[in-house]
């Protein structure tokens, strides 16, 4: 069967059956794929905002509406809103990136399951970033049929250009994927990275670790001259003055910007982090 190796090496990797996981095109394609197969057009979907900006480009091409539920002034994810949007709206799924992008907030698991039970919407919890997290979420995928868990190997496994993304469900809902998603999407190049790579996910660990040390120390450093918000993943959402922006881009420091004197900053190596935390300092304080 196409794909059957890689699937048991996953399966294997996170302790799950081989019905219990898909695989697509980096988790893109799976999210892609699950709004096709459940969403028909002005079906609601609510997500936290911000957050990552293909939701909105898939939900345009469902012709479904995504409904955001905004942070408070903190950026900090606001689960009674959540709960509150699910009543009023009634929607026909509902999206949790954990940690959030761009935010790098995290909910707690017992929050997590509060918005979970809210709702009998198809919950896809995205979790992109978990490795840089100190809590773990896709088993609540095993635990509740209404639940699909995303992860993609372009993240902590350090390996987006082979573009191989994972579901975590049950098995209904991964047949679900399976019937709508084309056959042979992923290649069998990208599988055998695959394999190899899910088959050496503790050896992962330690490049991980490095950047949350790196993320805590830059984090540190950062809030003594701007604002930086806390983070679980490995990025920091952080408010500065514009100028400073085009200071960093005169020294090839590249970071995104998300909205004017909002900025997420990608966690480097400790000299490129050293670098970027010197601008900022020399600039923010003048």
């Amino acid at each position: 069967m196409v794909e059957t190796s890689l699937k048991k090496a996953i399966a294997d990797a996170f302790e799950l059956e081989l019905e219990n996981v898909a695989v697509g095109v980096g988790s893109d394609e799976l999210i892609d794929v699950i709004f096709r197969a459940v969403l028909a057009p002005g079906n609601k979907i609510l997500s936290f905002s911000p957050s990552f900006s293909m939701y909105q480009v898939f939900a345009d091409l469902a012709e479904a509406e995504l409904i955001p539920v905004y942070p408070t002034k903190d950026y900090l994810l606001d689960v009674a809103s959540m709960i509150a949007k699910i009543q009023e709206h009634q929607p026909q799924m509902i999206l949790l990136c954990m940690p959030n992008n761009p935010t790098g907030q995290i909910l707690s698991r017992e929050e997590m399951i509060r918005i979970i039970e809210a709702s009998a919407a198809l919950v896809v919890l995205d979790l992109a970033y978990e490795e840089f997290a100190d809590a773990t979420f896709y088993d609540l995928a095993m635990r509740y049929t209404n639940v699909i868990a995303l992860k993609t190997f372009s993240k902590a496994f350090a390996l987006p250009s082979i573009r191989l993304g994972m579901a975590f469900s049950v098995e209904e809902n991964i047949e679900m994927i399976e019937i709508v998603k084309p056959p042979y999407t992923v290649n069998a190049v990208t599988q055998q990275f695959g394999c190899i790579a899910v088959r050496h996910r503790k050896d992962y660990k330690e490049a991980v670790e490095m950047i949350r040390f790196e993320r805590n120390k830059l984090y540190q450093g950062l809030s003594k001259v701007i604002k930086v918000y806390p983070s679980s993943a490995n990025f920091l959402l952080c408010e500065m003055s514009d100028s400073i922006y085009e200071k960093l881009l005169e020294y090839h420091i590249y970071i995104r910007k998300i909205t004017k004197g909002l900025y997420r900053i990608s966690i480097g190596t400790a000299k490129e982090n050293k670098e970027l935390l010197k601008v900022v300092r020399q600039y923010a304080t003048k």
